[in-house]
């Protein structure tokens, strides 16, 4: 017998509920927006690519350099060692929930040599909960770990167990919303991307290169690259709240100034001479110390002050310097389509730097031609090298990322048309480096700038004449 076919359950119908009245609760606060940065609204300038090579001489996002090396071996009066530098952080108002991301260095003392050398870099990561990770980098360590016990110490935290390896071209996703990409070069180059939030305008761009030979640490028995070319870019998402030694956005500091983590802006001068320049062995970082800068940030820093009475003495042999300074020349020469793809003032850079890390090297392997030439392979010829390699580092480095003014067009030249300096002869500078011609007309207080012949510089303030 068939199964009786159940009728249909009626629906009922809802009677109509009568609206509550009101009652006077207080109106919940609503969660705070987070910030968009904007070009042209809350940061001014699209900036550089920060760039660090050598004992380590800092090409600042803004432009402008400086030649920070800290005294790594000094500790505070709780034992911390005060050698992990905050090259991007926050700035003053701004928390890791604003920007979940940091890049510290740590630094690497060089012997009986006042200078140091950037050893790796440690990525503090916030997740959104808070928790902490840290991705340890350079040229030859690539890792990451979570949890309490883990720390900025990539030594530390290793011996302890707790760091999961990278593997080269493998991404992962950590704390839910960072996604890792480690990318092996070769035996002396890596590179890192960190994607937040899987948001293409939040990634982060790292590239190290070895420099120098590998050094023994006799404390912890590791042996590995201390010194580096760094090559970091900052996501556009976070420009207008990221200071440190890479430098600002903002546009409030010039070339030769940096923000400290107050939000005042002091004149860092450049030079690792510690009798002259003082501010570069600074023992809490020109406030980016890891320690000072979490526990002790305040006003009325003196960057002159803090050196512990430091005694320099030039780890450079002057009569090498003359040697070494043509040798450094020569190579440039030798790498210069490479340069060229490069662009912007990254060779000249280089070459300035490689002067005196080249010079120091060399007293310590030799004095010789030879050791002169190899000193200067190591820290220019292979970074030259390397850097041709980086993808989109020409738009990364083009001066005209740090221009504050307005482009005003190209006008044809003619005995009509007067610049008013140089009073009389040519100024020339390195092809298009645009930087360096509105760094001149600047120092010599000139409203107008403009290049003839890629190369020959001019500066004026009486825009008639100079358009006529």
């Amino acid at each position: 017998t068939p199964a009786p076919t159940p009728r249909p359950t009626p629906r009922p119908t809802p009677r109509p509920t009568p609206a509550p009245t009101p009652r006077p609760t207080p109106r919940p606060t609503p969660e705070p927006t987070p910030l968009t940065c904007a070009q042209d609204v809350n940061y001014n300038i699209q900036g550089y690519a920060c760039q660090i090579s050598g004992d380590p001489h800092t090409k600042k996002v803004q432009g402008g350099k400086h030649d920070f090396q800290g005294q790594p071996l000094f500790k505070n009066l709780d034992g911390d060692t005060l050698n992990s530098f905050y090259y991007v952080a926050p700035c003053n108002g701004f928390t890791s929930q604003d920007m979940p991301y940091s890049v510290l260095a740590t630094h690497y003392h060089w012997g009986t040599r006042p200078v140091s050398g950037v050893d790796y870099f440690t990525i503090e990561l916030t997740a959104t909960g808070g928790d902490k990770i840290y991705v340890y980098i350079s040229s030859e360590l690539r890792g990451y770990a979570t949890g309490a016990a883990a720390t900025k110490d990539y030594d530390e935290t290793s011996a302890a167990g707790l760091v999961t390896p990278l593997v080269s071209n493998m991404p992962i996703i950590v704390g839910g919303r960072f996604e890792i990409t480690y990318t092996y070069k070769d035996a002396k180059s890596a590179g890192l991307v960190i994607k937040i939030d899987n948001d293409d305008n939040k990634k982060i761009n790292l590239y190290m290169k070895g420099q120098m030979n590998r050094e023994l640490n006799a404390d912890t028995g590791s042996q590995r690259y201390r010194m580096h070319y760094v090559y970091l870019t900052t996501p556009d998402a976070y420009k207008c709240m990221a200071c440190g030694l890479c430098g600002d956005y903002s546009g409030d500091a010039s070339t030769t100034e940096l923000v400290l983590c107050d939000g005042t802006v002091e004149v860092v001068r450049t030079g690792w001479d510690g009798n002259k320049t003082p501010e570069a062995y600074d023992i809490f970082g020109l406030t980016y110390e890891y320690n000072y800068f979490n526990d002790n940030c305040k006003y009325d820093y003196d960057i002159t002050n803090n050196n512990k009475n430091l005694y320099y003495e030039d780890p450079c042999d002057a009569g090498i310097a003359d040697a070494v300074e043509q040798e450094c020349q020569r190579v440039r020469g030798e790498n210069a389509q490479c340069c060229n793809v490069i662009g912007g003032t990254v060779c000249a850079d280089l070459e300035e730097d490689c002067k005196f890390d080249a010079c120091v090297i060399a007293t310590d392997t030799g004095k010789t031609a030879d050791a002169i030439a190899e000193a200067v392979q190591q820290v220019m010829g292979e970074t030259i090298k390397g850097a041709c390699t980086i993808d989109g580092i020409a738009d990364a480095v083009n001066p005209g990322n740090v221009l504050l003014g307005n482009y005003l067009g190209c006008y044809q030249d003619s005995t009509q048309r007067r610049f008013e300096w140089p009073t009389s002869g040519v100024r020339r500078v390195d092809d298009y480096n645009t930087a360096e011609c509105v760094r001149l007309c600047v120092e010599n207080n000139y409203k107008y700038m403009g290049l003839q012949y890629d190369n020959e510089c001019f500066c004026g303030n009486d825009l008639d004449t100079i358009t006529n």
